[in-house]
């Protein structure tokens, strides 16, 4: 399934992780999104995305669900918890539908934790 861009943002870099790539995006306040275990890229280095744009896709995991890592990291260094990221969205005005077409019914989420 596809996956998308939460927010504006810049592609930080994209990795390939052994288990699948992961994408890291930078939004204009310094927030670092990370996108893993995706089974294809369609994003490069310094690519400049729109909320919505396609990043990548994913495939079901050995229990027939979709999987994804999706964390946010504030410029402070710390991790932020599913209630906090949900704030974050709401505060920069990105679409939370967005969101969960990425986190819930075709997409499992998996929450970062708060890490100080």
């Amino acid at each position: 399934d596809s996956v998308f861009s939460v927010c504006d943002g810049k592609v930080v870099i994209v990795l390939d992780m052994g288990n699948g790539d992961a994408v890291l995006v930078r939004d204009s306040f310094g927030t670092f999104y990370t996108y893993t275990t995706l089974t294809k890229t369609f994003v490069q280095k310094a690519d400049t995305l729109t909320k919505r744009s396609l990043i990548g896709l994913v495939n079901k995991n050995d229990d027939k669900l979709y999987s994804m890592t999706f964390m946010v990291n504030k410029k402070d260094g710390i991790n932020l918890i599913e209630d906090q990221i949900w704030q974050l969205i709401k505060d920069q005005q990105c679409s939370e539908d967005t969101i969960r077409r990425n986190s819930s019914k075709s997409v499992r989420f998996q929450n970062a934790f708060l890490i100080k």
